[in-house]
């Protein structure tokens, strides 16, 4: 009887024994699984992260496109320079005086662009002629604004093969009526407004636009 008893009790304190151990491997595996991790994270630590590629749209907001911000094209310069000229003139009150347009460097030349202008209250506009220039005549001249003595001109070659011609040619005549005072004078020039100065050789490419005022002088 007393062995059995015996036998009992070391079963009972073997089983407490099993009780009490289990909870202490279960904290070691949970401290060996933190300081894997530990170690993972160590081992690690440095190195940088490379992110899956995403697909097109994916995590993306859509880029709207600037409106505006183009460069406009801006053709080569040939470092050429096309001359153009009025002459001086003297005339009367009432008087019709007519001024020249001479060209220097007019070279294998495809299109150009100008404003003539000149003082209103001294010169009236009258006539265009005297067009020596291939394709050119009254309709590359804006007349609308002449009152306020402003004449825009474009003139392009239409046949694409360039146009050259010699030193000091004449291109056209623009004729005005003196309707200011004895004394007064007027400057015919080319401006760059409205119409901006722009001259395109065959090649495409700009040269600078000079020009050279005339004078008419009321006596």
């Amino acid at each position: 009887m007393k062995q059995h008893i015996f036998i009992l009790l070391l079963a009972g304190l073997g089983l407490v024994a099993c009780q009490a151990d289990e909870p202490k491997d279960k904290g070691q595996e949970a401290e060996a699984t933190a300081q894997a991790a530990s170690n993972e994270s160590a081992e690690t630590e440095g190195l940088t992260r490379i992110d899956p590629p995403r697909r097109p749209g994916q995590n993306q907001k859509a880029e709207k496109p600037e409106v505006g911000q183009r460069t406009p094209h801006q053709p080569p310069k040939t470092g050429r320079t096309l001359t153009l000229s009025f002459p001086d003139k003297t005339t009367e009150p009432g008087a019709a005086v007519c001024l020249t347009l001479r060209a220097k460097g007019f070279e294998n030349l495809l299109s150009n662009q100008y404003t003539v202008r000149w003082d209103p209250k001294v010169l009236k506009f009258k006539e265009l002629k005297g067009f020596v220039l291939p394709g050119l005549g009254l309709q590359n001249f804006g007349r609308n604004r002449v009152a306020e003595g402003i004449m825009p001109s474009v003139w392009i070659d239409k046949t694409l093969s360039g146009v050259t011609l010699p030193a000091d040619t004449e291109l056209y005549t623009v004729c005005f009526e003196a309707v200011g005072q004895s004394g007064q004078r007027s400057e015919v020039t080319l401006a760059e407004k409205p119409t901006p100065f722009e001259v395109v050789d065959l090649e495409e490419k700009l040269l600078d636009l000079k020009p050279v005022a005339g004078t008419v002088t009321i006596q």
